[in-house]
């Protein structure tokens, strides 16, 4: 009752038609009617209208449901209490993570919509979705990238995840990727060809490095098209062991590299671990995209292959990586 303004003496009348099982409560307030629930459904659009106002204001929120209580959910460096089985709609600026770098718990999250979520002033998408394995996610697509600089472990443990839109997304200022996909082991097809590497570090230990870890444990990745010309490791310091396993564990077959995959020197060409990349990405990836070290004045460099992919290559195309400054083992 305190919604109505005034100071006057509120009378309440109450009337049953219990026939239809329906209650009205009428008000009498200065000699005029007025239905409780006319009012309540004004106090029900009011609400509605001042969270559009909000979101409005705001511009930008994440909507998320979670299945079980989680102590993990971090927005702006705050920690925030988790509703369970309750839609969430959360209004992060700087950042915005489910789990962190010793967090090992399966995160309850059961749905999260991106849809609306600028992150233009973020700067890490570290651990966003680590240990979500029940989860669908939207809206990825929608995404800013251009400031971020790490996304190690963003989807680490996403096991249910199989389609991810994240294509357009700008790479950049990117220094880290380890174990950004790892344990994502329902993706089938990956497309990364928009990605850019040339930021990408290696990091202080053998496991660490900016790509290490990348897509282990992917075990139905089948195809992966990281055919971008930007896919260029300029800030790679030490050699490639530092990148060791970033593709052991999947299955894939498609695997499409960029024409300046092998540019750097350190350059990730350890591939002795995929046994089942096929004929035609092969010949794409090596023989055709291949960087012309040679006519660049670059030393020569050894690609490592299995025995299986190595088969496919023809006396023709390994003459054609000769010339182009490649040794293939």
């Amino acid at each position: 009752m305190s919604h109505f303004k005034g100071n006057s003496a509120i009378k309440v009348v109450v009337s049953y038609k219990v026939g239809v099982a329906d209650l009205t409560m009428k008000v009498t307030r200065d000699g005029v009617l007025a239905s409780v629930s006319t009012q309540l459904g004004n106090l029900s659009q009011k609400e509605d209208e001042t969270r559009k106002k909000i979101d409005e204001l705001h511009r930008s929120y994440v909507d998320l449901v979670f299945y079980d209580a989680w102590n993990k959910l971090v927005v702006d460096g705050k920690t925030i209490t988790v509703i369970k089985g309750q839609r969430m709609r959360l209004y992060p600026t700087k950042s915005f993570s489910l789990g962190n770098k010793y967090s090992q718990e399966v995160c309850p999250l059961a749905f999260a919509d991106m849809s609306h979520l600028d992150t233009s002033r973020f700067t890490t998408f570290e651990f966003m979705f680590k240990s979500c394995r029940n989860a669908v996610i939207i809206g990825l697509e929608n995404l800013d990238t251009g400031s971020v600089t790490s996304m190690e472990s963003m989807f680490e443990g996403c096991s249910s995840l199989t389609t991810l839109n994240i294509n357009g997304w700008n790479t950049g200022s990117v220094t880290s990727m380890a174990s950004m996909f790892e344990g994502c082991s329902s993706l089938t097809t990956l497309n990364i060809s928009s990605f850019n590497g040339r930021k990408l570090k290696t990091g202080s230990t053998f496991y660490n490095g900016g790509i290490g870890f990348l897509f282990y444990r992917c075990g139905n990745l089948k195809t992966l098209d990281m055919s971008g010309d930007d896919w260029c490791f300029d800030s790679m310091e030490n050699n490639s062991s530092n990148f060791h396993r970033w593709l052991d564990g999947s299955a894939v077959s498609s695997l499409t590299l960029g024409k300046n995959w092998f540019k750097a020197e350190f350059t990730p060409s350890y591939f002795a671990a995929l046994s089942t990349w096929n004929k035609e990405s092969v010949r794409l990836s090596l023989v055709t995209n291949s960087y012309d070290r040679k006519a660049n004045g670059l030393t020569d460099k050894t690609i490592t292959l299995h025995a299986n992919v190595k088969k496919l290559l023809s006396e023709d195309d390994i003459a054609a990586m000769t010339a182009k400054g490649y040794i293939i083992a």
